[in-house]
């Protein structure tokens, strides 16, 4: 994403997609379905996945051009575009179900077929991740255990990783360097430099402090963000917060304070999901929360901003470029102050 470019946030909630754009608030003609996945597809589109099953594809301006379904309308739990070897506009939409099917469509959703059958005992949700450096290839993480390599989407699935020493549920690599990646386990934080073929579990981050969502962030590269379960009592403003930073890829980690992104001192579970954009002056990043706020924060020394609140709880978010706005007619729009 190009520093200083005009971004649209995409709000995956329990209810419906929004979209956030220069201070406007709307929602996105896709019904009531929770959103579980979103993605980039080229021409500044979106792809959203529903957990019916549903796969929409969101133009620039907002408006849905397509509404599709997956076979058998199997929820969906991942999504990720691989761009066509001589064309921008051609290319592969790769879909990971939550019962651990990997589909694709060559035509952004009209049709689908299985890459291969992954049969495995366990059925849980198939997580398909870029690599970067590398545009026609993916790793899957596979019933949570497994990572499988997929060089190219015409091609075969490959054995890259098998460790059972805990279970992984999310991947994340440093766009800058295809060798540093980062795993959500199921007790903690996970990291490799061998490009995800090994990882070990992070030193030092607190036991018992589960993580329910982590992010890379692009500025300053790399920023390791991890979003944790939080304790169960109100935090005072100086008690850390369910946000947790690492400004030297992932080696060490510190909790920022409750008063820089917990705005209502309730118990302060409300962070669900990041994302990061560039701006000129460095890195932003944005909050979801179970309470339907978004929140902006780029500086350790000053609070988080309110972007956007009274939203359904929210589950996933993604800054696109754009150059569309949004039209102040639109039906249901919410212009903030």
């Amino acid at each position: 994403m190009v520093a200083g470019a005009p971004i649209a946030l995409l709000i995956g909630t329990r209810a419906g997609l929004f979209r956030w754009h220069g201070g406007s608030l709307a929602p996105i003609g896709t019904g009531s379905d929770a959103i579980t996945a979103l993605a980039p597809l080229p021409g500044s589109q979106v792809a959203a996945a529903t957990e019916r099953g549903r796969l929409l594809r969101v133009r620039p301006d907002g408006a849905v051009a397509a509404i599709d379904e997956t076979p058998g309308s199997e929820s969906i739990a991942s999504l990720h575009w691989v761009p066509g070897p001589a064309s921008r506009t051609a290319g592969t939409l790769l879909v990971g179900t939550a019962a651990g099917r990997l589909l694709a469509s060559d035509d952004l959703g009209a049709t689908f077929h299985r890459v291969e059958p992954l049969a495995h005992g366990t059925a849980a949700p198939l997580v398909v991740v870029g690599i970067p450096g590398r545009p026609r290839s993916a790793l899957l993480l596979v019933a949570r255990r497994e990572i499988l390599l997929l060089a190219d989407p015409s091609g075969a699935l490959e054995p890259w990783h098998a460790d059972g020493t805990d279970a992984l549920v999310q991947l994340a690599a440093d766009p800058g360097d295809a060798e540093l990646w980062l795993a959500r386990a199921t007790h903690g934080v996970a990291r490799s430099r061998d490009g995800a073929r090994t990882f070990a579990a992070v030193a030092g981050w607190p036991a018992g402090l589960r993580p329910r969502a982590l992010h890379v962030a692009a500025a300053p590269r790399p920023r390791v963000v991890v979003v944790a379960w939080p304790g169960t009592e109100p935090p005072d403003p100086s008690d850390p917060s369910p946000l947790w930073l690492s400004a030297d890829a992932g080696l060490c980690f510190h909790p920022v304070a409750s008063r820089l992104v917990d705005r209502a001192r309730d118990p302060s579970g409300e962070l669900t999901t990041v994302a990061s954009w560039r701006e000129r002056d460095g890195g932003v990043l944005a909050f979801g929360t179970d309470r339907g706020e978004i929140l902006a924060w780029s500086d350790e020394a000053r609070p988080a901003r309110l972007l956007a609140d009274g939203l359904p709880p929210i589950e996933t978010l993604l800054a696109a470029p754009t150059d569309a706005t949004i039209d102040p007619s639109t039906s249901g729009i919410h212009l903030l102050p």
